[in-house]
């Protein structure tokens, strides 16, 4: 594993490395929080303010900056079982998978598309709870993690 380590392009995030696990983990957390908010102010079209506005501003960027992050996760190959560290193939890979639901959910249409008075329409408002559908892809992610093994393959050897 140290040979193939060393080999490993800095720009390439194993799927089960420390970084890679952290950030997930700090996904989730946001995931869970935007569960609980978003129905909340898109009911009582409740906006936030202060500390809970730099959350919400802190949640786009993050879930923005995670496709640069999905589109530079390394994966295990399909037909040989090989863990694929090339970046253009680990790009390529999220670009035919993830890349058009994801980029969907991470949009910030609410900062996009706006009226005049600089508040949301009524529409854009129900767009933000595509992000609500992101909670699914993390279960997902969780059933196939533990059915291929990923969290016991990626101990001890972490790209970061």
């Amino acid at each position: 594993h140290i040979r193939l380590l060393r080999s490993v392009p800095w720009a390439v995030f194993h799927p089960a490395g420390r970084s890679k696990r952290m950030w997930d983990m700090v996904m989730a957390a946001l995931v869970i929080y935007e569960v609980i908010v978003l129905p909340y102010r898109v009911a009582f079209e409740a906006p936030a303010k202060g500390a809970w506005r730099v959350l919400d501003v802190f949640t786009t960027w993050y879930f923005l900056m995670d496709l640069l992050v999905s589109a530079s996760t390394a994966y295990f190959s399909k037909f040989f079982g090989t863990l694929v560290l090339d970046p253009r193939r680990c790009a390529a890979h999220f670009a035919f998978g993830w890349f058009v639901f994801d980029l969907i959910v991470a949009l910030p249409y609410d900062w996009i598309l706006r009226k005049p008075d600089r508040s949301p329409a009524g529409f854009l408002r129900v767009l933000r709870y595509w992000r609500l559908v992101r909670v699914l892809r993390f279960m997902k992610l969780r059933v196939v993690a533990r059915a291929s093994g990923l969290a016991r393959k990626g101990e001890g050897s972490e790209v970061f």
